[in-house]
């Protein structure tokens, strides 16, 4: 048993190793890859101020002395202004700096040096042509400074991946994150679980050695034990960062989804600041997803705006809708636009809202349902129902016989209800402010008990964290320009809660976007996290593959020893 347990260990280590298997096999791959010399433009491309191209190699030196026409190299990491020239000839190419780094005291840890020069493109030309005619100098391939880099212990796999990443940051967010990692926090991490699992691996292969000596301590298998308990609870903790650190990276996905002609367009183009998309009255002019980049508070964001979902006997209409619905299952954040003047005439808007979420497959029906639990339960619009349709924002009453109907048996519902912190506020808007009817009165707070149960019986379900899984919504209800009065605009605040945040604006006129744009950061800020808080996070998924075959190794073990 102790030598299964041995290799379960073994196999943990090996997981945590990866950097160093990755090395030996390019080592194999690309054998006396040091007796080559390599150069390139290191700058951007294009017309530029100064242009750096660097060469790093054993021939390093000689580059220097063969383009700059001089017979002693320049002082060790000290800029120095010279003249290039061709080699074998006195063809003046510029005046640049020259800088000298003798190895391994350089990026690469070989002889490095780097050629300051003018950007123009000619001039790059130029001298990059110079360059390769020197005897044992080539271009590089992409990656290859890195790579040598990697190969001469100067960074690790993480470090390379970090400094990856910060060249291709965008962001304020995904910068910080990728200096994080270029600076070895992930490294460091990683190597410390490392120490702790060979000192594990030790303590087994000792009690394997010397378990009947009288040399080795009692404890020792219980040494190991808690090392392994401890550091699988690390790893488990690691591994439930709800993909934060991928998503800064690649950016947060966001879908805009509702039915057609509700603003969706008018949406994503008010986020982007710019006519990333067509807006037009005419229903179903989006047919496809349109995907825009864009920076939001410092995070990076992909905005998809999507087909309006409706049932169409159009093919083309048919798979735009199958689009939207796939980018909504696959989303980070789903914008839910719907039109509030549409709600306004729906005889049961949150029943309508309920099925869009379902069909989406952004809730199920045991979640509105869960919302129950034993509680008294009624949807609010079939309690408004039986006070009477709206009218211009006011309520005209049905007549008295409405008001006898037992309430417990015809109007009960098992799913649950638009309740959160203005449920209480969106029934008593629904009155008629010049309606004094003393019943109507009594039933409307009854209702409103009722959904303060319901509301406390959520907050309890969120705060347990059952819903942590779940795709985040934000339920946009567009064209409030179009509200006739105050009334019918609070009677929809709260609208949802607490199966998502809901916020009214009107694209058309601006109103509320201050409002929208602020719950919109709030939520992709929650999503990528802070990316210098706590230990830093996954950036790639190879990361997540090796430490859950690490977790399930380490599990393995404690199944072995604690049973």
């Amino acid at each position: 048993m102790i030598r299964n347990i041995l290799h379960i260990v073994q196999k943990t280590n090996v997981s945590l190793q990866y950097g160093a298997f990755v090395k030996r096999r390019l080592s194999k791959v690309v054998g006396n890859i040091s007796n080559s010399t390599i150069f390139a433009l290191s700058s951007g491309h294009g017309k530029c101020g100064v242009a750096v191209i660097r060469v790093s190699g054993p021939a390093s030196a000689d580059v220097i002395l063969q383009i700059t026409g001089r017979n002693r190299l320049p002082q060790p990491r000290i800029a120095t202004l010279q003249k290039l020239c061709a080699p074998g000839s006195n063809i003046l190419l510029d005046k640049a700096l020259v800088l000298w780094f003798p190895g391994p005291y350089s990026f690469t840890g070989e002889d490095c040096c780097e050629l300051h020069v003018h950007g123009g493109p000619a001039v790059i030309r130029a001298v990059l042509e110079s360059l390769a005619s020197i005897n044992g100098a080539r271009h590089a391939e992409a990656g290859e400074f890195t790579k040598r880099a990697f190969l001469n212990e100067k960074l690790d796999l993480t470090e390379v991946e970090g400094l990856a990443d910060l060249i291709q940051a965008e962001t304020e967010a995904q910068r910080r994150q990728a200096v994080r990692q270029l600076d070895g926090a992930l490294s460091k991490l990683y190597t410390s679980w490392r120490t702790k699992l060979v000192k594990a691996l030790a303590c087994v292969e000792a009690y394997i050695d010397f378990g009947e000596d009288d040399n080795i301590e009692d404890d020792v298998m219980k040494d190991a034990e808690s090392t392994v308990v401890e550091l699988l609870a690390d790893v488990k903790n690691h591994l439930r960062d709800s993909r934060r650190g991928e998503r800064l990276r690649s950016g947060v996905h966001i879908a805009i989804v509702g039915r057609p002609n509700v603003g969706k367009s008018s949406l994503l183009n008010y986020i982007c600041q710019r006519p990333a998309a067509i807006v037009s009255p005419i229903a179903g002019t989006t047919r496809d997803v349109i995907e825009t980049a864009y920076n939001i508070g410092g995070y990076p964001v992909v905005l998809c705006d999507t087909a309006g979902l409706q049932h169409t006997a159009n093919r083309v209409e048919q798979e735009g809708v199958a689009r939207a619905k796939r980018r909504a299952e696959s989303a980070d954040l789903v914008l839910m636009v719907a039109d509030i003047t549409e709600l306004n005439y729906e005889d049961d808007p949150y029943q309508h809202m309920s099925q869009i979420f379902i069909e989406l497959g952004l809730r199920t029906s045991a979640d509105f349902a869960r919302f129950d639990r034993g509680s008294r339960e009624y949807s609010y619009t079939n309690f408004v129902g039986r006070l009477g349709k709206s009218n211009g924002g006011h309520l005209q009453p049905h007549g008295e016989e409405r008001m006898d109907k037992d309430f417990d048996t015809k109007y009960r519902t098992t799913g649950a209800i638009g309740s959160g912190e203005r449920a209480s506020s969106f029934l008593l808007n629904k009155l008629s402010p010049n309606d004094s009817n003393t019943k109507r009165k009594v039933l409307v707070e009854s209702e409103i008990r009722d959904l303060e149960k319901v509301r406390k019986s959520a907050v309890k379900v969120v705060a347990s964290g059952e819903q942590d899984e779940r795709i985040p919504v934000i339920l946009v209800l567009n064209k409030s320009d179009l509200i006739l009065n105050d009334i019918t605009y609070q009677q929809w605040e709260g609208f949802m809660s607490p199966m998502c945040r809901s916020c009214i604006i009107s694209c058309k006129t601006d109103d509320g976007m201050n409002d929208f744009m602020e719950i919109l950061q709030h939520e992709v800020k929650e999503l990528c996290g802070n990316p210098l808080a706590g230990n830093p996070s996954f950036t790639h998924s190879r990361h997540r593959h090796h430490l859950s075959r690490c977790a399930d190794s380490l599990e393995r073990y404690t199944k072995v020893v604690l049973r």
